[in-house]
């Protein structure tokens, strides 16, 4: 076609040139036209020759995005294809069209090395302080003020430190469902939990900003619980760990519980619970002039025979420049006869030593007294390391403790030493 309109082109501008002479012109003899002719033909197969190059370039050009469109289809199917094995979307959704599910957890295995006086073993065990888990969350939102919710926690707990001891280092597997509840959550109301769950009182003494609490916090015992204090001959006092050392936590119990909006960085919370058990605390958070702080107080009637009530608090304040930071904690358990107390205190440093994330260090004491009898005393010694990984929900800790007990008699039993590693992964 390009070669056709170019001929055109050539013939007609040739046959203006013979229009446009002159009147003698008509005269030139027939071997001059020819001539002229001749000029024009070899013009026009010189033309024709390009044309047919320029196409052979267009045909190559053709071929080449032929090969390259072929070659992209195929790794759009790779692609594809590696979706349907690494999906970029959750796999995990809700039946209600309305409702986010969430399945989040951690496993927290960590291993002690414990000496009590007797003999030194090694024990393999699940951190009670924070015990392995699988959570299902779900959560729609109702209108621009009310959130509905809902929440199943499972603990699961092979060889938990609260329970293995001396005489037993292989307890059976631990499996508690800790919270099973539904949630409604108001903006202007504030907060009602409806099922098994966190009282108001639970974790009021283990508020702490140091970051070491997964392996060092007010419940000291937590770490090796289930060990048995021996007695002078070798034998077991009948006292564990767990018995002489405490914070006097609350329960999680079946309740109804409400929390208010916080207000000025203080919010009121109150339960009613299975066994006609109350409980409530007050809490109090804030930032300023370079401190990080947070506080509480809580007040518990366990309707246990002979206790009263029981009354346990904790403040904790961080310095964010040094991450110098300083955690205390205290409470009573009144009741017929002596009333058993602790006290905790805690030191620590958190920076970022390592560009993986944050490295937390902290010394803590434990006093505690008439716990296992009267006039009985304890005392808890701890240091520890705790070594985050940021991205992958990773801690990695070690701590040494000891843990001494006076019952007031000539020969009391045998301190314990035990020596920590472990690693919390959340997912």
């Amino acid at each position: 076609m390009a070669s056709f309109r170019l001929k055109t082109v050539l013939l007609a501008s040739a046959a203006a040139t013979l229009v446009g002479a002159p009147g003698d012109g008509l005269a030139q003899s027939q071997g001059s036209m020819e001539a002229q002719l001749r000029e024009l033909r070899q013009l026009i197969e010189q033309q024709q020759r390009v044309i047919e190059q320029l196409q052979g370039k267009v045909t190559a050009m053709e071929a080449d995005v032929t090969e390259a469109s072929n070659v992209a289809n195929e790794n759009r199917a790779t692609i594809e294809q590696a979706r349907t094995i690494i999906p970029d979307k959750p796999i995990v959704a809700s039946t209600e069209p309305r409702v986010r599910l969430g399945i989040s957890g951690q496993i927290n295995r960590m291993v002690n090395l414990a000496d009590d006086g007797s003999s030194t073993k090694g024990y393999f065990v699940d951190n009670n302080l924070s015990v392995s888990r699988v959570r299902f969350q779900g959560e729609g939102k109702f209108n621009d003020d009310l959130t509905i919710g809902s929440n199943i926690e499972v603990g699961l707990s092979p060889n938990n430190s609260n329970t293995v001891s001396q005489f037993n280092e292989s307890p059976s597997d631990s499996v508690s469902f800790r919270k099973v509840e539904g949630i409604f959550k108001s903006k202007a109301v504030g907060t009602l939990y409806f099922g098994k769950g966190d009282a108001s009182a639970k974790d009021i003494a283990r508020i702490d900003l140091s970051g070491t609490e997964v392996i060092a916090y007010a419940n000291v015992a937590d770490v090796a619980g289930g060990l048995y204090f021996i007695d002078q001959g070798g034998d077991s006092s009948g006292f564990q760990i767990k018995d002489a050392f405490t914070d006097f936590d609350s329960s999680r119990q079946n309740r109804v519980r409400y929390d208010t909006p916080t207000f000025y960085g203080f919010g009121l919370s109150g339960t009613a619970a299975e066994d006609q058990k109350y409980n409530a605390a007050l809490r109090w958070g804030g930032e300023g002039y370079g401190l990080k702080a947070a506080a509480g107080v809580g007040i518990q009637d366990p309707s246990e025979q002979d206790v009263s009530n029981i009354v346990t608090g904790s403040a904790s304040v961080l310095h964010g420049a040094t991450g110098l930071n300083l955690t205390g904690a205290a409470g009573v358990q009144s009741q017929d006869g002596e009333d058993p107390t602790f006290f905790y205190v805690k030191g620590g440093w958190k920076y970022d030593l390592f560009d993986i994330g944050a490295t937390a260090f902290s010394i803590d004491w434990q006093q505690t007294a008439d716990n296992v009898g009267d006039d009985d005393t304890g005392n808890s010694f701890g240091v520890a390391a705790v070594q985050n990984v940021d991205g992958y929900g990773i801690d990695l800790y070690a701590s040494l403790r000891s843990y001494a007990l006076d019952l007031g008699e000539a020969s009391d039993p045998d301190d314990i030493i035990v020596g920590t590693i472990g690693t919390r992964v959340k997912f």
